[in-house]
């Protein structure tokens, strides 16, 4: 401050000389830290060139790992429900040929012992019981497979 007014430290009031003088000076710091500030951020992008594609490739591998896991999920899942359809068929022959083959034994089967059965009760022939309509006795999923 170069005027002898604005040197008084009592004074609270600052001419418009001094003022221009202060911001001026203000500016100029704003202005050189700014040059600072573009240098250092130059630099930093620089310096994360070397950082970036692999840190790109990180990710892409962590993507790709999340799907190969949700897809050992679903796997395992269809697993599950393989075996569970397994057992449920587990009483039809080894051979795919043999089903239908088996189909018609068991059908053969309940067929005599139905024969028989109305040999020896009369009385029941004459009712309409399910265990004696042979169309009934198959398994829905079988005849939809097989069909």
């Amino acid at each position: 401050m170069d005027c002898k007014n604005c040197e008084f430290k009592k004074r609270h009031f600052l001419c418009s000389i001094c003022v221009k003088k202060i911001l001026r000076h203000s500016q100029l710091q704003i202005n050189q830290a700014t040059i600072d500030r573009d240098e250092q951020i130059v630099k930093a992008s620089k310096g994360l060139q070397f950082v970036e594609e692999p840190r790109a490739r990180r990710a892409q591998l962590a993507t790709h790992q999340r799907r190969v896991d949700d897809v050992m999920v679903a796997l395992a899942k269809l697993r599950r429900n393989n075996e569970q359809s397994a057992s449920l068929f587990s009483f039809l022959p080894a051979k795919p040929g043999l089903v239908w083959g088996y189909i018609t034994n068991v059908a053969k089967t309940r067929r005599r012992c139905e024969g028989e059965s109305k040999e020896k009760q009369p009385e029941l022939s004459g009712q309409n019981l399910p265990i004696f309509s042979a169309s009934s006795t198959f398994d829905p999923e079988l005849v939809d497979l097989l069909g």
